[in-house]
């Protein structure tokens, strides 16, 4: 009996070191020609009789099982991008193949013509931004207002987004659940398109709306980004300073940033007519007004996408204060029904938070 399990043992080993020994490993990476890495194009092998397909993940990698052959052929596909055939000799165990694709300008223009730059399909709608778009603004969220997506209201000064029917949306980035910190330090010429799900299934299927960024990812590589606004008028200004690093798999971002508000008004004077016996006219007049604060914030964040699993680390600082807040209002009636009367509100506010978030798939 033990002899015969040895030699079952034996045979399904042998046959396990043939079947290694028969198949091709067709491994790379698929990017722009700017070298960043193309999430989600399709990638289909053929060979002999036989057919396999994957698509990439976020940071443009790609690997495919494949029996050993004289010739496989390669075929990739991505929308906005030309799509490419390519013959390569499959008698190695291990075969690299790095495919560059060249954007399809005249598909694009097309599809701006026909569907106001828009793909519907199952379950989600894509969404091309033009060139133009991207130069007038400066953040994912600026590019996602622009974009005027008829489905979709967008908040510019607070970054909500709801759906038409006012449902809740939730924004990511490369399918991962993103912060407003996050959204805005993504550069609109990194967005490749802008997906969204009026009806969200499988993984997004906890949320009601979702809009999924689309970014391009670097194999290596480091930027620096700094936004800075600021308002004479009414004093204001929003500064933000952004730092990503990529390497392989992983990528890492340090965001700081602060806005701040100064805003001091002289008079303000409303009148109000109220018809009860006798009549009479409220004037109501806030003759000083100054509000000021104070927001700051330190994100830290990794990313690491291999295989079918992609993994997310954030934590952060956030303190917001309202160093003086100052009104000075009086009410005054005429005929005089009731007394005149002056108050002062004054509000001086401090507060700090942490957060931490995690997320596997």
């Amino acid at each position: 009996m033990d002899r015969k399990i040895l030699l079952a043992l034996a045979i399904l080993a042998y046959s396990l070191a043939s079947y290694g020994q028969d198949v091709t490993t067709l491994s790379g990476i698929v990017t722009d020609k700017d070298g960043a890495g193309l999430p989600g194009v399709n990638v289909k092998a053929y060979c002999s009789d036989f057919r396999k397909a994957t698509t990439t993940e976020t940071n443009g990698l790609y690997k495919l099982l494949l029996p050993k052959s004289d010739s496989i052929v390669v075929c990739v596909s991505y929308l906005g991008f030309k799509k490419q055939n390519l013959v390569i000799r499959g008698q190695k165990e291990h075969v690299q193949k790095n495919i560059v694709l060249e954007e399809d300008t005249m598909a694009l223009q097309e599809v701006v013509v026909r569907a106001n730059n828009v793909v519907h399909k199952s379950g989600k709608s894509i969404f091309f931004p033009t060139k133009k778009q991207r130069k007038g603004t400066d953040s994912g969220l600026g590019l996602l207002y622009s974009m005027m997506i008829p489905e979709l209201r967008v908040n510019k000064r607070n970054g909500a987004v709801v759906t038409s029917d006012n449902k809740n949306v939730t924004q990511c980035i490369n399918g991962v659940r993103a912060s407003l910190t996050e959204i805005k330090a993504v550069r609109p010429k990194d967005i490749i398109r802008i997906d969204y799900y009026p009806v969200p299934t499988g993984k997004f299927a906890q949320y009601d709306a979702v809009i999924d960024y689309i970014v391009r990812n670097y194999n290596h590589g480091e930027y620096v980004d700094i936004k800075t606004s600021t308002s004479i008028i009414n004093l204001m200004g929003d500064y933000d300073v952004a730092l990503k690093y990529n390497h392989n798999d992983w990528a890492y971002n340090i965001m700081g940033g602060l806005d701040f508000t100064n805003i001091g008004k002289n008079r303000n004077h409303a009148d109000e007519w109220v018809a009860l016996s006798p009549c009479f006219e409220k004037q109501s007049s806030t003759d000083r007004y100054r509000l000021a604060t104070l927001n700051r914030y330190v994100h830290l964040g990794t990313t690491k996408s291999t295989g079918n699993i992609q993994f997310s680390l954030k934590t952060g600082v956030m303190g917001n204060s309202v160093p003086h807040s100052k009104s000075e209002n009086s009410v005054s009636y005429s005929p005089e029904v009731y007394p005149s009367s002056s108050y002062v509100v004054r509000k001086d506010s401090r507060s700090i938070g942490t957060y931490f978030d995690g997320y596997m798939h």
